[in-house]
């Protein structure tokens, strides 16, 4: 498995998260969050690198041009998973 495809299941796996649905994050606090959840030896150079990609190609993924960030509360480009989008999924 490449980093690119690993990366991508964990950000989706990520959002997943029951306590994920419905928030929002920016690129910047994403990319911490992942590093601190996320596999150890990633580098947050490497996760904002693939959380950037991931603004580029969502997926499953929404971005969110005028919304507010979960952790740093600065409105902006955010990416994450409505929890009603993410419940009709399921």
């Amino acid at each position: 498995m490449t980093f690119d495809r690993f990366a991508r299941a964990e950000l989706e796996s990520f959002f997943r998260r029951r306590e994920e649905l419905g928030k929002f994050y920016c690129g910047t606090c994403l990319a911490m969050q992942l590093t601190r959840r996320g596999a150890r030896k990633v580098s947050e150079a490497a996760w904002t690198a693939a959380v950037e990609e991931a603004f580029v190609h969502p997926g499953l993924l929404q971005v969110r041009s005028v919304r507010v960030c979960e952790i740093c509360k600065k409105p902006g480009l955010t990416i994450g998973v409505d929890s009603a989008t993410s419940q009709a999924g399921d």
